[in-house]
């Protein structure tokens, strides 16, 4: 079974809700064979706590959280933090990875966020990077 993965940040009161953040992150991280819950694909028009409903639901149903830059300015994204830690969940922070900033012109690392995952998983995947065009592959942890 695929490894499902919850992307928590902040949304409210930046441009375009930094949907660009989230589906550069959820990207990255389908192309790495994840299942990713993506809260930026959300539509427009509910309320803050119909939002949180089904947010927290997503994170529920998630094996991992990974948290963007600047998560702790988010009320929601506390909250998301605070209830997967309380459930067990997995925790990567985007600053700990090479997933870089929406806008940044490439990520110089990519497999950074590939080791993370595997370290917290520990096993095998495969990522073709879009930078280069090569394959990476992550072996029990230990990228080869």
């Amino acid at each position: 079974m695929k490894t499902k993965i919850y992307i928590a940040g902040p949304m409210s009161g930046l441009p375009e809700f930094n949907r660009p953040s989230f589906h550069l992150a959820d990207t990255l991280l389908t192309k790495a064979g994840k299942v990713v819950l993506n809260p930026a694909m959300l539509p427009d028009g509910l309320s803050q706590p119909e939002y949180m409903d089904i947010c927290c639901a997503m994170v529920r149903c998630a094996d991992a959280l990974f948290m963007l830059n600047d998560w702790e300015r988010s009320e929601g994204a506390v909250a998301e933090y605070h209830l997967a830690k309380k459930l067990g969940k997995s925790i990567i922070f985007q600053n700990e990875t090479d997933i870089p900033e929406a806008g940044e012109r490439y990520c110089r690392q990519p497999k950074q966020i590939m080791v993370k995952v595997c370290q917290v998983y520990g096993s095998s995947h495969n990522y073709q990077s879009s930078i280069d065009g090569g394959t990476m592959v992550c072996e029990c942890g230990a990228w080869k």
